[in-house]
């Protein structure tokens, strides 16, 4: 007999990390609170160095029964010893699988990010704080035949973002990873 797993769901976590220390996680999410497998999830964590609070929601089968489209808000704070960053995110974006073993995630970022340099040499003069908007794609592509304990397969993982000069960003780059 196959039975659908809770809807809601509490998660806690801590950590222990050499530069951090402690750090501690929650979350709470329900998988069909807006009805049709529509949910939200709430997170937030909080170390020494880190401050992290999410809030995500989503809409399956958008376009077709294999998509989920994402709409996610988050406020990041980053205490470093060299600097204090604050960063607020909005992002939109799009998953489909069109096979168990076949994940495309593409979609839009827009962040407002501040930065106050504690450094003593001179005040930096690239890079103002500003809004930055990322563009990104990524694929991922598991054909091995056991996740924890493989034999034969592989695993592929494509990976791009950028940060086009249109979409008014203080600062650009193009990233890309294959693994």
């Amino acid at each position: 007999c196959i039975r659908d797993s809770p809807y809601r769901r509490l998660e806690a976590g801590v950590g222990w990390f050499s530069e951090e220390k402690l750090r501690v996680s929650a979350a709470w999410q329900h998988r069909n609170l807006l009805g049709g497998g529509r949910g939200l999830r709430v997170s937030g964590m909080r170390s020494d160095l880190y401050t992290n609070l999410g809030l995500t929601t989503w809409w399956p089968a958008i376009w077709s029964t294999p998509s989920t489209l994402f709409l996610g808000l988050s406020h990041r704070l980053e205490d470093e010893p060299g600097y204090y960053e604050r960063e607020t995110r909005s992002s939109l974006y799009l998953v489909h699988r069109p096979d168990p073993k076949l994940s495309r995630r593409g979609g839009i970022a827009v962040s407002y990010v501040t930065l106050d340099d504690r450094t003593l040499e001179a005040p930096r003069t690239s890079d103002p704080d500003g809004l930055i908007t990322r563009v990104f794609y990524a694929q991922d592509r598991d054909d091995r035949d056991d996740r924890l304990f493989p034999t034969r397969g592989h695993s592929d993982h494509i990976e791009l973002e950028a940060t086009p000069p249109d979409l008014g960003s203080v600062a650009h780059f193009v990233r890309g990873q294959v693994s």
